[in-house]
């Protein structure tokens, strides 16, 4: 292990390797430290072609509005200095996207370190099966490349002669647990059937914020039966068909919640003028929509087999009288130790680009249907948390985490549907904290975006703009202190230009990696991304099992 953080660039810095056609990943290595697996930074060429929401679009607006993970005079730069082309060539800012168009950007490449490892589960004829660490993509995409599943499976082989291995089910990045994986093309056809068949059965552990279930006000109890039914195929022809007749009406919507949610923002304007805010738990409350009319949204409980008979009796008797009933569904919504719950809500798609998902009631972002199964395990006091046990009868993206933020039940520490980033980690929140405005202050950046901490952020330090400016209208001594910070920023900007000019002598690699703004930082990027970002949320996939197969991983340390 290398300690120096210039040591682990300078492995890079030389090396002009080409590709070899054989090795597709031969530009770089790793570094272990400890439980964190580094990436060296290395020379690399992206390549896409026009995406249909490009076309008529000018290269410098696509490369904002798509790619924003860099400043604007990063890619005015880039393209000035033709390490972002069209078809080969060196383009203009205001080259208009066409159809087909070959896109390419050549930089100096940077990946996020994971933390935990890759640990074999099982290994069969035709199966391998491993455990995989949260964080962890399971292919290459986005920032992530050489650091994810199955690039670090081709690269550090967890058994001997390990064949080309083909996924036949993923995990999302920040979820860990269990993905088997096929030996063989014919092998991994066979478990792609039996999970379309639904022959196969998924058992994952989630840790959520509160008591379970935390709301089932806006939701509306059904049978059993109608739950766990699913559309024939003419039935899903025919829904195809009417989605397709809706696209008018669609259209006609967008344009109206446009006009809405410019009111609404208007609205929230106003309040914060006045100092109206809304607190956290006032927004989420505001967020829930009452679903009760929705036929594709409803639930059922399943008590524990020592009450069934208990709760068939008292289903008889809350028939009778309405006062009773009232009460009995009071009883049911507090679950004891066992109990489970049936949900189905269809899963909707916002934003395919950002990987953004809904529970879409109404069908309106053409939702699939989706069912999952919840068995409280147990609840904690200390954090406030319960453990339940998640079956997925479908296998939709974010299916559970979505199933469970529509319960009012949300996994505590994911910021991306209702939890809490660094959920019980006081400490670490404030050192991500102190190291964003460390960072901001000496202009360094994060290899990824972290826009739930950046939130969390802007509304403190608005607060605290909000404390200075007063300070400033007792003291009457702030004009000169902005005006100097402002000098201050001119100053830098000019470093910063003078240094995007290439020298004399100094070839395309070598400029890459010295206006590198990552190699720049005086922080170890080690230190800033493992502070930053989250290792992961509490979702663990426990077991896999099919018709003739099943595999099981250890519980995870917060299970």
């Amino acid at each position: 292990c290398l300690h120096n953080y210039k040591e682990i660039f300078n492995l890079g810095m030389g090396r002009k390797r080409k590709r070899d056609s054989k090795d597709e990943y031969s530009e770089t290595d790793y570094i272990i430290e400890g439980k964190v697996r580094h990436v060296v930074p290395y020379i690399h060429e992206y390549t896409t072609y026009a995406k249909g929401r490009w076309i008529g679009k000018t290269i410098i607006d696509v490369l904002l509005n798509e790619f924003g993970g860099h400043p604007p005079s990063y890619w005015k730069n880039a393209l000035l200095m033709g390490h972002v082309q069209i078809n080969n060539q060196v383009t203009s800012f205001h080259y208009i996207i066409q159809n087909n168009d070959k896109l390419s950007h050549r930089t100096h490449r940077h990946e996020p370190p994971i933390v935990g490892s890759i640990s074999l589960v099982g290994d069969t004829e035709t199966l391998m099966a491993v455990n995989k660490p949260a964080s962890l993509p399971m292919h290459p995409c986005g920032a992530y490349r050489y650091n994810s599943l199955m690039v670090i499976l081709a690269k550090n082989p967890l058994i001997a002669n390990q064949p080309t291995l083909s996924l036949v089910h993923r995990l999302d990045r920040v979820t860990s647990g269990l993905v088997v994986l096929a030996k063989t093309r014919e092998r991994a056809s066979q478990i792609s059937e039996e999970i379309r068949n639904k022959e196969t059965k998924k058992v994952y552990l989630a840790r959520v914020r509160g008591r379970f279930p935390g709301n089932l006000s806006h939701l509306r109890e059904r049978e059993r039966e109608r739950l766990l039914q699913f559309d024939s195929d003419e039935e899903k022809e025919r829904g195809r068909e009417r989605r397709n007749n809706n696209d008018k009406r669609k259209q006609k919507q967008n344009k109206s919640d446009e006009v809405k949610e410019t009111e609404k923002e208007k609205e929230e304007e106003e309040r914060e003028r006045k100092g109206e805010k809304k607190t956290e738990r006032e927004r989420e409350r505001d967020e829930v929509i009452d679903l009760k009319h929705c036929g594709e949204v409803g639930y059922c409980f399943v008590p524990k087999e020592r009450e069934r008979e208990k709760y068939k009796d008292e289903k008889k008797e809350s028939e009778e009288k309405d006062e009773i009933k009232e009460r009995k569904k009071e009883r049911e919504r507090e679950m004891n130790i066992g109990d489970s719950l049936i949900l189905r809500c269809p899963i909707g798609v916002i934003s395919y680009r950002d990987g953004i998902y809904c529970c879409d009631g109404e069908r309106e972002r053409e939702g699939k249907v989706s069912v999952t199964k919840f068995t409280l395990l147990e609840e904690r006091e200390r954090d406030d948390t319960s453990l339940v046990r998640c079956e997925p009868v479908t296998g939709r993206t974010h299916q559970i985490r979505l199933h469970l933020q529509l319960l009012g039940s949300p996994i505590a520490n994911d910021p991306c549907y209702g939890g809490t980033l660094f959920y019980d980690q006081k400490e670490r929140r404030t050192q991500a904290h102190l190291l964003m405005r460390e960072m901001r202050e000496t202009g360094k950046h994060f290899l990824s975006r972290i826009p739930h901490l950046e939130r969390e952020r802007e509304r403190e330090e608005e607060g605290e703009g909000e404390g200075e400016r007063e300070r400033e209208d007792q003291n009457m001594t702030g004009d000169g202190e902005r005006e100097e910070e402002k000098e201050k920023e001119r100053e830098r900007e000019r470093e910063r230009e003078e240094d995007l000019k290439r020298r004399e002598g100094e070839d395309d690699d070598e400029y890459l990696i010295r206006t590198c703004r990552y190699c720049k930082t005086s922080l170890s990027t080690r230190h800033v991304e493992h502070t930053l970002h989250c290792d992961g949320i509490w979702l663990h996939a426990l077991q896999y099992t099919g018709t003739d197969w099943s595999f099981e991983t250890p519980l995870p340390h917060w299970a």
